[in-house]
């Protein structure tokens, strides 16, 4: 047993034990207090916040505090009441928890997250800032409001959705990132509200930046383990003070400033509940050149597997609740930190992870949960950063078969080739085509064969190609179905553009596949049923039935009826005349 895995006399109980008093289990869900009780918890409370908010600047010994872990727990307190909740927007709280966590070290080194001490203070820290976020945004009454109207419902949830709301607002209104100035105390022409005292000083949030970065990997775990409060206030406030640094407007010599906020932001995408998704994606696009120019950081093996289960958990996750599925948006941000290089000892989680991120992708394009351009964008980037990790595992040569093996199997059996040429045929007709580089169908297409020609360099050929030879079957089906809607007098008909297109595509990664050799003749041949399901599927119909709303050809309407049966979600006929309907 080491030193951390005990009970420090003074920052409490190590890391893997206090998780346990602060999960969705142990969480208390509301304060029901009489008269007496509530006034007990405010004054042991304020007595607290006046010790934090005084503390002596001067020193940041661990050994010169008076601030106890009772104490802490005591300002928690008013967290769980509506009533109490507005005594934690005391902008001296910020400054003072962020100093107290600067003081919990483990040999010499700051690691506020290995200790109950240092969690809770990032903990009140968090809350501090949001109230004081609603607070002056005027937004604070219609929160407790919400607190009093759900009172089986844990206070600090909805006020993180709340934050996260305001947060939001702040980054996508007209006024654009202006308006987070005033968190820095800062003033211009356009002043939104009144002045604000500020939370700290300038290099308070490089510290706050630093102690976040520095600790990450036992913040992870803690995110991962703890109902906690949503930090989109945090990464805001920190997000405007590097953009401003960035844009020199604030003078920080810190030359690491964006890598360490991306580290920190990514840490939090993997545990990040869904109500923070729209706010860590506008974060993202904002300054998306911030992340072309960060790398993953290697802490130790422990800590790179566990990313990789923390991303296929909460893709298998079934829970509407903490850590549920991530919004497919979220899926090319979480990848790009995860597989910018593949460290040795995590290739094993790749093929659960590639099954499960396109079972995501089938999920949000069956459900709508998001289509059109910027759909398209996310399976392009999805499969851009895919595509990376198989060419990570070629680049270092790995050779374990078992596992490359695996991968491939994974790609075949989650339907992904599917899923590219149905995508590619659901695509709109675009009025003109822009020139390659601009056009995002032809960008769509450059991708799709690319993740195929990466796969294929990761394991010998005569293993790879075998395994796509039950695809060839659906590949003569998509370039029949592209012949036939070449052909057709209707508003179904595709242009001569589209069809070179959809040709390319399936033509460029079969070749990849080995089954090129395969779909020679179906431009003589073309004129079967394409119904997955059809009773004699090699039989050549000369006169085939089209649907009246899609185009999509069967040899009767008993094979159109098969393709749409409940359990044959992805069936070809469901998906495309499916789309069109909706």
């Amino acid at each position: 047993m080491t030193d951390h895995d005990q009970v420090h006399p003074r920052w409490g109980r190590p890391l893997d034990q206090y998780v346990h008093s602060w999960n969705s289990h142990s969480c208390v869900k509301s304060g029901d207090w009489d008269a007496r009780t509530e006034a007990e918890i405010r004054t042991r409370a304020m007595v607290a916040i006046a010790e934090v908010c005084t503390l002596d600047r001067e020193s940041n010994s661990e050994h010169n505090t008076k601030v106890t872990i009772s104490m802490l727990q005591a300002i928690l307190e008013l967290s769980k009441s509506p009533v109490t909740f507005a005594e934690l927007g005391y902008p001296g709280l910020v400054d003072g928890c962020l100093r107290l966590m600067l003081r919990v070290k483990y040999f010499g080194i700051t690691t506020p997250f290995i200790y109950e001490y240092g969690y809770l203070c990032f903990r009140i820290l968090t809350l501090s800032l949001g109230v004081c976020f609603l607070q002056r945004t005027e937004r604070f009454d219609a929160t407790i409001a919400r607190m009093r109207e759900a009172p089986g419902t844990e206070p600090f949830l909805i006020f993180s959705e709340e934050v996260s709301r305001l947060v939001y607002s702040f980054l996508s209104d007209s006024e654009g990132a202006d308006r987070c100035d005033w968190m820095l105390g800062l003033r211009d022409l356009k002043q939104f509200g009144p002045f604000q005292m500020l939370f700290t000083a300038f290099l308070g949030h490089t510290k706050l930046l630093s102690v976040l970065g520095h600790d990450q990997k036992h913040l992870s775990k803690a995110l991962t383990s703890i109902c906690s409060p949503g930090l989109s206030g945090v990464l805001c406030l920190l997000w405007r003070y590097v953009k401003l640094c960035q844009d020199r407007i604030i003078k920080d010599d810190d030359p690491d400033l964006i890598l360490k906020f991306c580290m920190v932001y990514n840490r939090y995408c993997l545990v990040a509940p869904s109500y923070e998704d729209d706010v860590l994606i506008l974060m993202y696009q904002r300054n998306s050149d911030w992340w072309t120019q960060a790398h993953q950081s290697f802490i130790d093996i422990e800590d790179e597997r566990e990313k990789f289960l923390i991303y296929n958990g909460r893709l298998a996750s079934t829970s509407s609740g903490w850590l549920s599925q991530p919004s497919v948006s979220l899926l090319p941000i979480m990848l790009q930190f995860l597989v910018s290089g593949i460290p040795d000892g995590v290739e094993d989680l790749l093929p659960q992870l590639l099954g499960l991120t396109i079972g995501r992708l089938w999920q949000a394009r069956l459900s709508n949960e998001s289509s059109g351009d910027r759909f398209l964008e996310v399976i392009c980037h999805t499969m851009s950063f895919l595509g990376s990790a198989f060419y990570s595992l070629y680049e270092k040569s790995y050779s374990n078969h078992s596992v490359t093996s695996e991968i491939i199997d994974a790609l075949v059996q989650s339907d992904m080739f599917d899923f590219l040429i149905q995508t590619l045929f659901l695509l709109p007709m675009r009025p003109s085509r822009s020139p390659p580089e601009e056009d995002p169908d032809a960008e769509f297409v450059r991708h799709a064969i690319l993740l195929y020609q990466s796969a294929s360099e990761i394991i010998p050929e005569e293993l790879f190609q075998p395994k796509f030879r039950s695809l060839i079957p659906s590949a003569r089906r998509y370039l029949c179905h592209a012949f036939q809607r070449t052909e057709m007098d209707n508003d179904c008909a595709i242009s001569q553009e589209r069809f070179d297109l959809m040709m390319h595509c399936i033509t460029g990664i079969a070749c990849h596949m080995g089954i090129d050799d395969e779909l020679q003749d179906v431009n003589e041949t073309w004129g079967f049923c394409v119904s997955a399901q059809c009773p004699d599927p090699q039989r050549r119909t000369p006169e085939l039935f089209a649907c009246g709303r899609c185009g999509t050809t069967f040899c009767s309407r008993r094979c159109q009826a098969r393709d749409w049966v409940p359990s044959n979600s992805r069936g070809w006929h469901r998906m495309i005349c499916g789309k069109v309907v909706q």
